[in-house]
């Protein structure tokens, strides 16, 4: 015997619904005649970004044998 399927379509409004509001939350409307290809960032732009990226704006980073050092010696080994 076939099983047949129930759509509860009560569930599935209250679920575009909910989708609709968590989608409106994200949403940017297009602006105008823009498409991807434009190039909104000037030289002095870029090169201020490509200087953070350099040098990650004056920040270091700890290696894994200094993070594994500092969990060692905060929760023993």
């Amino acid at each position: 015997m076939a099983n047949p399927k129930v759509i509860d379509l009560a569930a599935l409004t209250a679920f575009k619904t909910l989708q609709d509001i968590a989608n409106a939350a994200t949403f940017v409307r297009k602006d105008g005649d823009k498409v991807l290809s434009t190039n909104d960032f000037t030289d002095a732009q870029k090169n201020s970004l490509a200087e953070l990226t350099a040098n990650f704006g004056g920040h270091t980073f700890a290696t894994d044998e200094q993070v594994n050092s500092m969990l060692a010696e905060v929760f023993g080994s």
